[in-house]
């Protein structure tokens, strides 16, 4: 049996339920498996692959904390550190209610990569915890990020594992964690990234992420000579990545479509209304049933079916993972699609 076909079994053999840490990894040495057949013998005795795919550690602990009614509550939460080959372990963590060991271990591998191929001096790893901040309280949010803190923070070291944001930790977040853990260390360092400027931050930070994607199509747009100025685009999402892209769209000359959340979302001919749509996600934390509502000539569709049928030049995927499978992009292409610039994982 070749080699990779022997670590993808193990794998599947030892994590039988781990159904997304098996897909990444699987794509991943499926993708190599011309350089790894090059010299085969010598990445099996060395063991490269299992040194690659299986993580340093796995950290899974109870994350307890108090609501506003005095109810205790229990969550779980995560740390998986991957691969320190490179620099410190650095990845995100999420506070989303579907978060599990799973779902953690498959990240944290995919931000080995990623950092690698960024250049940058660092390793890869990821956090978080089935918690959501939707519906709860800022001190309720407070209260759990510090308990998140208070469990994590052993593992962390600006030379050791570097926290950054992701999904359902932003900014607040951020700035809930590292004054506990400052608390709890007496240390000013560099374990937490993705803060807000007050703490040492970086400016733009919420920025950063969103504003990046069109430029990128705006860049594959360049290669075959055409402009960004007029080009349709079908966006999902309403969070920070998604919002901000959508910003720097308009601002580079192209029109916005659509936008989405987990509910459904919203085809607005005329453009997506940016103060709008900022004002119903952000101020007001409502549904985008509300942005229709209050948009003449917008569509609400529920459900996440059909937003990337609607035709454009540019679709920029920002709500979440997988959004774009075979069916979706054979849509696509269809309808002449140029690019697709993901802003998700």
């Amino acid at each position: 049996m070749a080699y990779i076909d022997e670590i993808i079994g193990r794998i599947a053999e030892e994590y039988p339920e781990q159904k997304e840490y098996q897909r990444v990894v699987g794509d991943f040495l499926t993708s190599v498996q011309p350089v790894v057949e090059k010299d085969e013998e010598r990445y099996r005795a060395d063991a490269i692959l299992e040194r690659m795919v299986f993580p340093d550690r796995e950290h899974a602990f109870r994350v307890t904390w108090i609501d506003d009614a005095g109810k205790t509550r229990v969550n779980h939460g995560y740390r998986v550190q991957y691969n320190n080959a490179l620099g410190p372990y650095k990845g995100g963590i999420r506070f989303e209610e579907d978060v599990n060991a799973d779902k953690v271990k498959a990240l944290g591998f995919l931000m080995v990569w990623k950092n690698a191929l960024a250049g940058l001096p660092a390793g890869g790893a990821k956090g978080g915890a089935d918690f959501t901040w939707k519906g709860k309280s800022d001190r309720e949010v407070m209260r759990f990020s510090q308990a998140y803190a208070k469990e994590v923070f052993r593992y962390l070291g600006a030379d050791e594992d570097i926290l950054t944001s992701d999904i359902g930790a932003g900014i607040r977040e951020m700035g809930y964690l590292i004054g506990q853990i400052r608390k709890l260390t007496n240390l000013c360092d560099g374990r937490i990234a993705g803060k807000g400027r007050a703490f040492g931050g970086t400016h733009l930070r919420d920025e950063a992420t969103g504003y990046g994607i069109p430029y990128f199509a705006e860049a594959a747009l360049e290669t075959v000579g055409e402009s960004a100025e007029g080009k349709t685009v079908t966006l999902s999402g309403a969070g920070k990545v998604a919002v901000h892209a959508a910003q720097k769209a308009e601002e580079l000359g192209m029109k916005v479509l659509t936008a989405s959340d987990s509910n459904g979302w919203v085809y607005d001919p005329a453009g997506i209304d940016l103060d709008l749509l900022r004002q119903v996600k952000f101020a007001e934390k409502a549904r985008m049933t509300e942005y229709a509502k209050r948009r003449p000539g917008s569509e609400y569709h529920t459900g996440s079916e059909g937003i990337w049928e609607v035709k454009c030049d540019i679709a920029l995927p920002c709500a979440a993972a997988h959004e774009i499978g075979l069916s979706q992009a054979k849509i696509l292409a269809e309808n002449g699609t140029f690019a697709v610039c993901p802003g998700g994982e």
